[in-house]
C-alpha cells in the first residue's frame, strides 16, 4: 500500500501478488488483497491482470448467498484516498477512459470501467458497466454457440459481478481501506 501511495504502481502490483501468496489460507485477506491488486493494476496499466483479479474474486464461492467480497468491496468506494498524488488518480482516469474508448469491441473493458466507477463511488455506473459486460459476454457465448460446461461455468461466475456490486451497495456505506495486517511471523529467527 505504501508503494501505491508513493506512486510506484508496478511495485505495488508485484508486492500485492506476493502478499496474496503469503495469505493463501485466509480467504477474506486474499479478497482484500485482490481488490487492491485490481486498482494497482489499473494504475500500472496492466488491464488484463486487473480483469484476472476480478475473475478470481467472482470464482470464490458465495457465503450464505452473499457474493464473496461484497463487504470488502465497500472499502474501495473511494480509491482517490489511496493515491499520494491526486493528479495520478486524474491521469489514470483519463488513460483508462482513452484505452476503453479505443477498445470498445473488447467486453472486458466494461469490467475495468465497472471497477473504476465503483472506486470513484459511482455505484449506478458500476452496475451499468457490469450489466453491459454480462450482455456482451452472453452475446459472444451465443454467437460462438459454446455448449461446454467450462464455458458455462465461466459465464456463471462473471454473472456474479452485478450481484457483487448490488450486495455491497445493500450492505452499506463505504468503509476506508486500511493496510493489510503484517503477514510476517510473530517471532523472527536469527
Amino acid at each position: 500500500m505504501d508503494a501505491f501511495q508513493a506512486g510506484r504502481y508496478q511495485q505495488a502490483c508485484e508486492q500485492l501478488v506476493l502478499a496474496d501468496a503469503a495469505a493463501s489460507s485466509d480467504l477474506s485477506q486474499r479478497i482484500y488483497l485482490r481488490l487492491w491488486h485490481v486498482y494497482a493494476c489499473i494504475a500500472a496499466q496492466q488491464y488484463a491482470q486487473a480483469v484476472n483479479s476480478v475473475s478470481w474474486l467472482l470464482q470464490r464461492e458465495p457465503d450464505e448467498n452473499v457474493p464473496a467480497g461484497a463487504q470488502t468491496l465497500n472499502r474501495f468506494r473511494d480509491i482517490r484516498s489511496f493515491y499520494g498524488q491526486p493528479g495520478d488518480y486524474v491521469e489514470h482516469s483519463r488513460i483508462l477512459e482513452r484505452f476503453a474508448a479505443a477498445n470498445r469491441e473488447r467486453p472486458d473493458m466494461a469490467v475495468l470501467e465497472a471497477m473504476w466507477a465503483w472506486g470513484r463511488g459511482d455505484t449506478v455506473n458500476a452496475k451499468w458497466h457490469a450489466r453491459r459486460f454480462i450482455e456482451a459476454l452472453d452475446r459472444e457465448l451465443a454467437q460462438r454457440q459454446t455448449e461446454t460446461s467450462l464455458a458455462n461455468q465461466g459465464a456463471t461466475s462473471w454473472h456474479r459481478l452485478v450481484a457483487l456490486f448490488e450486495e455491497a451497495e445493500k450492505i452499506g456505506a463505504p468503509t476506508p481501506a486500511i493496510p493489510a495486517p503484517d503477514l510476517a511471523p510473530d517471532s523472527q529467527e536469527p
